[in-house]
């Protein structure tokens, strides 16, 4: 299982190249980093049901492609993907300061797919729930860019997910 206190920003889990399969946690966390008192992006929910944070540097320069895929296709995620600019990227929060995500999809694409992420396939840099669309554009990178990644369900009861990352470099792998 996922600690709790993954939960929260403070609580990223170190992500590498795969992670998973991941059980979203079972509410929020200690502190509510994503809520409607301040948050005005169509494309992240208004607040956070069941968040589960990674945090991951990019270990080469090029395009980097997320994939978040669900153990169970009938289940759905949203993710929003945050740039750090330091060690006190959590802190921001707590002072209303964040920011929007650089990719985020809240459209949960096809229902019965269980995929999304940033993709080739995305044309989008952040989709709303009226989008169709369940991947987002990649995203160039630097080798040593920092990133914050935040996987939600509003619905509890799901089987769980897997995150792969993959930094594409002029075309190779």
């Amino acid at each position: 299982p996922v600690p709790k206190t993954a939960a929260d920003c403070t609580g990223a889990i170190k992500l590498m190249d795969e992670f998973g399969p991941v059980v979203n946690n079972v509410g929020i966390g200690s502190f509510t980093e994503v809520s409607d008192t301040y948050n005005q992006y169509p494309f992240i929910p208004t607040r956070e049901y069941h968040p589960v944070w990674f945090k991951f540097t990019a270990e080469e320069s090029g395009q980097l492609e997320i994939t978040i895929k669900a153990v169970n296709s009938q289940d759905n995620y949203g993710f929003a993907l945050y740039s750090s600019p330091g060690p006190w990227f959590c802190s921001i929060f707590k002072n209303e300061l964040v920011g929007e995500p650089i990719r985020a999809n809240r459209s949960y694409g096809d229902v019965g797919v269980g995929l999304t992420g940033l993709s080739a396939e995305g044309m989008e840099e952040r989709c709303p729930p009226e989008s169709a669309s369940a991947f987002c554009k990649p995203l160039q990178v630097q080798r040593g860019d920092a990133f914050y990644l935040v996987v939600d369900s509003e619905i509890r009861e799901q089987s769980g997910f897997k995150v792969n990352l993959l930094i594409k470099n002029g075309g190779s792998e």
